[in-house]
């Protein structure tokens, strides 16, 4: 009875060790199957910094950029304002010169509406006066 009970207890002792065995293997193979995750993800994890940091920098450049871009606009609309300025005063001084030319057209027009009188009135006392010394002429 002894050595039966020894052989069932050897028995179940092997049954338990081999189990244990499968068990163990099991917990490996897991072990191994988590391990190879974490890898995997360590590796998805590396490559999403990458690209982060990539992002990163092509956001910071943009920035940068943009902000170039700004003060360019910022140079251009300052231009724009100065030409506006400068065209409002050539305008300005246009309209002034046109006046002034204005008054001096209607100053030579009135000096040589002027003109053209006293050259009637002179033809016609050049005339009195051909016609005073043609009678003078006859009367010596």
């Amino acid at each position: 009875e002894s050595k039966s009970h020894i052989a069932a207890v050897k028995e179940e002792s092997s049954s338990a060790t081999s189990q244990l065995s499968d068990e163990v293997t099991e917990l490996r193979n897991a072990k191994q199957a988590a391990e190879e995750s974490v890898t995997t993800l360590e590796g998805q994890l590396e490559a999403a910094n990458i690209s982060n940091t990539q992002l990163s920098d092509q956001v910071a450049s943009l920035q940068n950029t943009n902000e170039d871009v700004a003060k360019q606009l910022r140079v251009k609309e300052a231009a724009l304002e100065e030409s506006k300025s400068h065209i409002a005063a050539v305008k300005e001084e246009s309209s002034s010169a046109t006046s002034q030319l204005s008054d001096e057209v209607t100053e030579l027009r009135n000096a040589k509406q002027a003109a053209e009188e006293s050259v009637t009135t002179l033809e016609g006392q050049l005339e009195a006066a051909n016609i005073s010394n043609t009678q003078l002429s006859d009367q010596v």
